[in-house]
C-alpha cells in the first residue's frame, strides 16, 4: 500500500513551538527527513507522534 503524494512522512502534532513571536500550540510535518510544514491545523501523515505538553524547537540543535 504506498502512499498518497499529500501525505507527510512524520506529523510531530500537539507540541509547543517556540517561535520568535512567542510559544503556540502547531503542529510539524516531515518528509524525506525535512520539516516540510507548519501548520495550525492537523495535516495527514504516515505516522504520527503526539507532542502534547512538549517543547518542539524545529532547527535546535542539542549541543551536549
Amino acid at each position: 500500500m504506498g502512499q498518497s503524494p499529500n501525505t507527510f512522512d512524520l506529523g510531530i502534532e500537539n507540541g509547543t513551538l517556540i517561535r520568535p513571536d512567542g510559544r503556540r500550540v502547531e503542529h510539524v510535518y516531515v518528509s524525506d527527513g525535512q520539516i516540510a510544514a507548519v501548520s495550525a491545523t492537523p495535516l495527514p501523515a504516515a505516522e504520527t507522534v503526539d507532542a502534547r505538553n512538549l517543547l518542539v524547537m524545529p532547527g535546535m540543535v542539542d549541543g551536549h
